[in-house]
């Protein structure tokens, strides 16, 4: 899947300067400590806010970012699309051992380290198709971003919840 992540993150630091106005400085100390909290957030995630609801824990880390992307598409507002840019390099993260563990687990140990290896090389595929793309809509306007990653989060969502409820149904036989 086209790393959604990328589509906005890929660019953070042009779209902060160059369309958003913030100066170099700005910028710079927003990706930073965005990235710092990301990092505190995550070991949050992992200790204390997991849901055993697996629809739950994809809702979070996708569905609000679909909700924010859409409305800053359609507003073009400088807040939102800042809110968007926040949340989707805070949770992207943070979520990510939690919505990707179930696949992992379901093998045997001794083949876990290929599967790992197969989603992280499709995860960097997919990281350099979001990061291509950006480049490719941002003369258009930085808002054509959001609609993207609105579209490809949305894809993405429906392929997790897919395979959660083929987890399940499987688990049920």
């Amino acid at each position: 899947m086209v790393g959604c992540y990328y589509l906005i993150n890929g660019m953070l630091l042009i779209i902060l300067t160059e369309y958003l106005s913030y100066n170099c400085s700005v910028s710079a100390w927003i990706k930073l400590i965005s990235g710092f909290v990301s990092v505190i957030l995550g070991i949050l995630v992992l200790t204390k806010l997991t849901f055993k609801n697996d629809y739950v824990n994809l809702g979070i880390k996708f569905l609000i970012r679909i909700i924010i992307c859409l409305l800053a598409f359609l507003s073009q507002n400088r807040i939102l699309m800042l809110l968007s840019l926040l949340y989707t390099r805070l949770f992207n993260d943070s979520y990510e051992h939690i919505t990707d563990a179930p696949y992992h687990n379901r093998f045997k140990t001794e083949e876990q380290f290929s599967f790992g290896n197969l989603a992280e090389g499709s995860k960097y595929l997919g990281r350099c198709i979001g990061t291509l793309l950006s480049g490719i809509v941002l003369p258009f306007g930085v808002k054509y971003i959001f609609f993207l990653t609105f579209a490809f989060t949305l894809i993405q969502l429906a392929f997790a919840y897919r395979g959660v409820y083929l987890r399940k149904k499987e688990k049920n036989k």
